[in-house]
């Protein structure tokens, strides 16, 4: 048997390409999402960063970041039973799916800008507030693979994510 490197693990992991190795810990690794989930997108100045931050080079308006990912196939169903009730994503964001390869979901969620508007003089302390803007950059965009890489507006997905929020017991 030979010898086994120090760096075993690094190596084994740096020797699979990211459509190999989708999957490592909870989530799509970095290099997977810039290479197969973002490809299409890269052009637009959207990637994902070694921290895991969604990039928008090209300062995208809200509008034109969803216009961007719809563009290149992702989508959300119309229906009203799809629709994301997750009170962790902000209520004004736009969801989109896509299936990057065969039963292998991706799910983002694109919060619009913010901007300052007046609010009601009766409040002196609380002249301004903010209110959601699609021109402006979006404030927040989260993307991440559900569990077990479900569908995000599927049935599966909905039980799944009661299951472990209700019957964790």
């Amino acid at each position: 048997m030979p010898p086994v490197s120090p760096n075993y693990r690094t190596d084994a992991v740096d020797a699979l390409s990211a459509k190999q190795s989708p999957h490592i810990g909870e989530g799509p690794t970095v290099e997977y999402v810039n290479e197969v989930v973002l490809k299409d997108l890269r052009l637009c100045g959207i990637g994902m960063t070694a921290d895991c931050r969604i990039t928008n080079q090209g300062e995208l308006s809200a509008d034109e970041f969803v216009n961007a990912f719809t563009s290149a196939g992702w989508s959300w169903p119309r229906r009203w039973y799809r629709r994301n009730l997750n009170r962790a994503h902000d209520a004004d964001a736009r969801h989109l799916e896509k299936e990057v390869e065969p039963g292998r979901w991706i799910h983002v969620v694109i919060s619009p800008g913010l901007r300052k508007t007046e609010a009601n003089q009766s409040y002196a302390e609380n002249r301004y507030r903010a209110a959601s803007d699609w021109s402006l950059p979006p404030r927040h965009v989260e993307l991440h693979a559900e569990k077990f890489w479900l569908r995000p507006s599927s049935f599966a997905h909905l039980r799944q994510f009661l299951r472990d929020r209700l019957w964790a017991f």
